[in-house]
């Protein structure tokens, strides 16, 4: 039974069929008070003293089986607290089974006065003997967790009155025994980390130990630093064990069944409406939630304080929230929702962000660094720009030069004679290269609304970039490279329709070659601040969060169009070339190569016709 509901009285409707066992119990109930209480008169000192003697053994052991049988009754308890605080010098690891007996007692829906005595007789045990530091503060983050009937109890991860009440007393005590014992710190960081649930647990487990968690940096800012880095760890694993495709099928699943099923009113009261119908999405949507909540009332001014006191407080908190960010969620693959707190980060001031953008710039342009960390660093700074409605023009402006100048220097140092066709050789400048292009192909409205503007992006020399032997286009993501030569064959900024075209005649001629393409064909490439798909927490994402709006000047139809053209041109010249001559009626093909052939060049044509509503990112 849970600690919360122990005191309430309930009366059942119906009387138990099986009366007699009952009876039993209640037999046996009395007999172990009677016991304990036989015990008690011996005292507890002389049990302790003669146990550690060696004589009258089975007095000790009966005094531990009844502390851990009887439900002890409030007087019965505080007597035992009081002997036992009067005998903390007898309490040697010897007598440990007794006094991890001891510590578990239930003691924290007792009146105020027993909490009191408890709380005295934990502090002076742990000052005299440290050995059972460690356990006592296991037990007491246990508290911590809620049970799996305190469902009720908890509503988005938030404790009712009467839960506070007794978790009060917890961070009560944990507080004093942090005050009195230094080396309590270290072993609170431990017992919390191992105690933490784990992410398949209902939501209310989790967000309820997350709630306990934030409530000890408030009375213990040291462990903040600490805290949020456990948090981001265990919310980086909860976010990589799923898939957007399943968060986004369980809502589709959901609305579906509204349609087709006609609920009663039980029925609806027990819909989760508001939350995610993802059980882990669910989970994470109200951690989130209170993370960026949690920012949002550490990072705000004060109305008292210094200007200069909130930079630094600002800097501070930075400084923590990118340490996380470095160690746990760049080198992660494909994370969905954790990274957004960077995001949200970011929009609280302008300084910020661009110390953000100059670090993961850093990263980009350090050698040293693993090829990995610069390629996923690449994907966070196009994201940015392109999502992030905080972002200033000018800052994107200034970053898309510093790339571009990057690229441009890494093409002139690249010798041509080399291998320009291995992905691996050159991922960073492909990495790039496809940043450039879909922050113009995303940004477009922004960055050709006016004459500086597009004399800007001539400045960049896009069409020396495209035209270079390494080809960048050639690896993009087929719907940024589509897009990227809608905007610039709008603005003639460059032509890059005959590259795509020449670089599809390529993909196919693979085919022949390869009987498949290869897998490095294409870049590997995440756009980290792709649509957020979480519904509590969105509430701080949506007002800072921009969405794809092609520029007016642009016309995707006409683009498709020629394309298309000149897919069906390419289509007939390839037909009647010598190249297929030598296997015209696919007599030299086989048959699975001859449907593999069928097969690439049916998606291809599917890749090849841009949507704006289908590409990754670009809705």
């Amino acid at each position: 039974m849970s600690v919360y509901s122990a005191s309430v009285a309930t009366t059942p409707i119906l009387k138990s069929a099986n009366t007699s066992l009952n009876r039993k119990k209640i037999h046996e109930r009395i007999r172990n008070t009677v016991q304990f209480q036989l015990i008690s008169e011996n005292g507890l000192r002389k049990v302790l003293e003669d146990a550690a003697k060696g004589e009258n053994i089975g007095a000790y052991e009966d005094y531990i089986r009844a502390m851990r049988d009887v439900d002890l009754s409030d007087p019965d308890f505080g007597v035992l607290i009081k002997e036992a605080r009067q005998c903390i010098e007898l309490l040697k690891p010897k007598f440990t089974i007794f006094v991890e007996t001891l510590i578990s007692l239930n003691w924290i829906n007792r009146n105020e006065s027993l909490v009191v005595e408890y709380q005295k007789f934990l502090i002076d045990l742990l000052s005299e003997h440290n050995k059972y530091t460690s356990f006592a503060l296991s037990k007491l983050i246990q508290f911590w967790i809620p049970k799996a009937t305190d469902e009720l109890f908890w509503k988005n991860g938030i404790p009712d009155e009467r839960v506070k009440f007794f978790l009060n007393h917890v961070h009560q005590t944990l507080g004093k025994i942090l005050d009195v014992i230094p080396m309590a710190n270290d072993f609170a960081m431990e017992v919390i980390e191992k105690l933490f649930p784990y992410y398949s647990k209902p939501s209310f487990v989790v967000a309820g130990y997350m709630y306990n968690m934030m409530w000890l940096m408030e009375y213990r800012p040291m462990f903040r630093e600490d805290i949020l880095q456990l948090l981001f760890k265990n919310f980086v694993l909860m976010d990589v064990s799923m898939r957007r495709s399943d968060i986004e099928a369980a809502e589709r699943l959901s609305l579906d069944a509204e349609e087709i099923f006609k609920m009663d009113a039980d029925d609806v009261r027990l819909q989760n409406q508001d939350g995610m119908q993802h059980p882990i999405a669910n989970t994470m949507d109200i951690c989130l939630d209170k993370i960026l909540s949690y920012i949002k009332t550490q990072c705000q001014p004060n109305s008292n304080e210094d200007s200069n006191k909130h930079i630094v407080r600002l800097e501070h908190f930075f400084k923590i929230l990118l340490k996380s960010f470095e160690n746990l969620i760049l080198p992660t693959h494909k994370t969905n929702h954790i990274q957004f707190v960077m995001f949200y980060f970011c929009s609280l001031k302008t300084s910020i962000s661009d110390s953000f953008i100059n670090y993961l710039c850093s990263k980009v342009w350090d050698p040293n660094v693993a090829t990995t960390i610069r390629q996923s660093s690449v994907g966070y700074i196009a994201s940015l720009l392109a999502r992030g409605k905080f972002i200033s023009q000018q800052r994107i402006k200034c970053t898309l030069h510093d790339l571009c100048r990057w690229a441009h220097d890494y093409v002139e140092k690249s010798d041509s004679s080399q291998n320009t066709t291995s992905i691996k050789a050159h991922l960073v400048f492909y990495a790039v290269c496809e940043a450039i292009f879909y922050v113009i192909a995303f940004r477009s409205r922004d960055l050709t609304n006016s004459s500086e503007n597009l004399t800007f992006l001539q400045s960049l020399q896009l069409s020396t970039l495209v035209t270079s032997h390494l080809n960048p286009l050639r690896v993009c993501l087929p719907a940024v490279a589509t897009a990227f030569a809608g905007v610039t064959r709008a603005h003639q900024l460059a032509y890059c329709h005959t590259i795509l075209e020449r670089n599809a005649r390529r993909k196919l001629a693979m085919v022949y070659q390869n009987e498949i393409v290869m897998p490095e064909e294409t870049l590997d490439t995440t756009f980290p601040f792709d649509p957020y798909l979480l519904k509590k927490s969105s509430a701080y994402i949506t007002d800072i969060y921009q969405h794809y709006q092609p520029c007016e000047d642009e016309d995707p139809n006409g683009v498709h169009h020629e394309i298309a053209t000149n897919e069906q041109r390419r289509r007939k010249r390839v037909e009647s070339s010598s190249m297929l001559s030598s296997v015209d009626d696919d007599d030299f093909l086989n048959d699975p190569k001859r449907n593999k052939l069928a097969e690439f060049t049916k998606n291809y044509e599917k890749e090849i016709l841009f949507s704006y509503g289908t590409s990754p990112g670009f809705h």
